[in-house]
């Protein structure tokens, strides 16, 4: 039985998903006489405005349009600043349809979650606000089967009037006995449990493409349920925890004005669960205290109107607007990501978080342990075994004209190019600044799970973070890893060395693991993955 939040969002009563339908239909571009609109996945992503969408113009002014609009039918379903930058510097702009096969909202989530400066919360808020949209599509592409259902036994029958909705014929039609009603799970996607396609169009685009279908023309993206139905994959894609989306989505169906809050940044997911438990009265109250800075956190705000602890067992420490979090990163190419602030000695610590960068602001180091400078060359003896399972790397979205002397990959990626950005292609080899390690791991999670990545080698030091290691460690596809046996001296593109702070390691994606052993046991040991897992 789907939850409440499921249900009103199958029922068209969520409204942040009906405002993004909403928003998507006044979304409107034009370019050589033809018209487009925003898919409403689109528009749960906030448009660049200010310097950075000028740097964006300015980039495109240089470099032309490198990436294509992605469309769906005349829907933009990633694209949109490159769209509106590219029409203000004067640059032809370039598009490319989706696969019947792709989901446009998981497309849409990939594309875009992982290359924005978002804060924790705001990723989760945003995944879940995706999975109820998918939910919406897929009770509307139902509802589009059934109306064609009808119509086509109403001419079966030879009769000139359509079977009435919601009758009993109806529901035989549907292969439901009579009053029952086909619900819609809000933890497994229904169907095709493996299916990577989805809905992709708002509520009105989406009958009239099924109704078509009736006279030859191709349900546009309705064909099958998304993936994102299914709250586990939807975190997943994310690159958040489950945990995390249980969470708010149990804050949304509690409290949906918070929902506005969260997004704004000005509570975290852990400090609306906290508000939620609350009176609907001192909620509001206490988001103005928040966002008029009388409070630096929810649970303070109840404190001080009330002078009671929160109801809630649950206290976070500080709200999620007051510290920048996640892995920093810039916006399709630009600002490019931000520099580690590492030396060649590799003594110093991280670099500030791009929001922090872009606004001025130093904050304090989130860590004391050195790094690995952003400089360093993958070790020889490491690309020796490299070579041998991977003769053509198809991929490198991390490097450098220095770099590429090692890797040789066929297409490859700057730094200052945001990797993170953009969507891949082919065997990849990664190994990206140790800053950004977490959040490159996240963007190869989502790359693999929409079929642009078949197998890939991921370089990164052995003191990432858990929560990242865990991501890596957890995927199906993950065949082995290698562990450096001492550090390593590093060649730096300055010409200098450095040896590295802690070991490395070596995650080895869609490789047969009998392969691994010989290439790779002069530089690591090989631990593999069992096929039976």
């Amino acid at each position: 039985m789907a939850d409440a939040l499921d249900k009103r969002s199958a029922e068209g009563l969520d409204a942040a998903v009906e405002k993004a339908f909403n928003d998507a239909e006044k979304d409107v571009y034009e370019y050589e006489g033809r018209r487009y609109t925003a898919h409403a996945a689109a528009t749960l992503f906030p448009l660049l405005r200010g310097e950075n969408f000028d740097a964006l113009v300015s980039s495109l002014k240089l470099y032309g349009m490198r990436n294509p609009v992605l469309l769906l039918g005349d829907r933009i379903v990633d694209g949109r600043n490159r769209f509106r930058a590219a029409k203000k510097a004067g640059v032809r702009i370039i598009f490319e349809h989706l696969d019947p096969g792709q989901d446009p909202c998981v497309v849409a989530m990939i594309l875009n979650i992982h290359r924005r400066d978002m804060e924790t919360g705001r990723k989760v808020l945003v995944a879940s606000q995706l999975r109820r949209m998918a939910i919406r599509l897929e009770q509307l592409r139902r509802e589009a089967l059934a109306k064609a259902d009808r119509e086509k036994a109403a001419r079966e029958q030879g009769s000139a009037a359509p079977v009435p909705e919601g009758s009993a014929a109806e529901e035989q039609v549907e292969g439901r006995p009579s009053g029952t009603v086909a619900p819609v799970s809000g933890q497994e996607p229904p169907g095709d449990a493996d299916s990577g396609s989805g809905p992709g169009a708002g509520p009105a685009a989406g009958v009239e493409a099924a109704a078509g279908a009736l006279e030859g023309e191709p349900p546009s993206g309705l064909e099958r349920p998304s993936a994102l139905v299914s709250r586990a994959k939807a975190a997943e894609v994310a690159g958040v925890s489950r945990s995390s989306l249980d969470r708010v989505d149990k804050v949304i169906e509690t409290a949906p004005e918070l929902e506005e809050a969260i997004a704004d940044g000005k509570l975290s997911v852990r400090d609306a669960a906290v508000v939620s438990q609350e009176e609907p009265d001192l909620r509001r109250q206490v988001v103005d205290d928040v966002k008029a800075g009388r409070a630096r956190t929810g649970a303070e705000a109840i404190e001080k109107r009330t002078g009671r602890a929160p109801k809630a067992r649950s206290r976070p420490k500080a709200s999620g607007g007051a510290k920048a979090q996640g892995d920093g990163g810039g916006v399709a190419g630009m600002p490019p990501l931000p520099s580690l602030g590492a030396a060649a000695d590799g003594k110093t610590g991280a670099a500030p978080a791009a929001s922090s960068v872009a606004s001025g602001e130093v904050p304090p180091q989130r860590s004391a342990r050195p790094l690995l400078p952003e400089l360093a060359l993958s070790p020889s003896l490491l690309m020796a075994g490299v070579r041998k399972v991977m003769p053509a790397i198809e991929f490198d979205p991390c490097s450098s004209e220095t770099a590429q002397e090692r890797i040789r990959a066929l297409n490859w990626l700057s730094k200052e190019q945001d990797g993170c950005s953009r969507a891949w292609g082919g065997a990849s080899y990664v190994f990206p600044p140790p800053q950004f390690a977490g959040r490159f791991a996240s963007k190869l999670m989502g790359e693999m799970l929409a079929g642009r990545v078949p197998r890939a080698l991921f370089f990164a030091p052995s003191d990432m973070g858990d929560e990242h290691e865990g991501l890596l460690l957890r995927s199906p596809q993950l065949t082995g890893i290698v562990h450096e046996l001492e550090r390593s001296m590093f060649d730096l593109e300055d010409g200098k060395s450095v040896k590295a702070p802690s070991r490395m390691v070596l995650y080895v994606f869609g490789f047969d693991r009998k392969v691994l052993y010989d290439p790779f046991d002069p530089w690591g040991k090989v631990l593999t993955v069992s096929s039976g897992r």
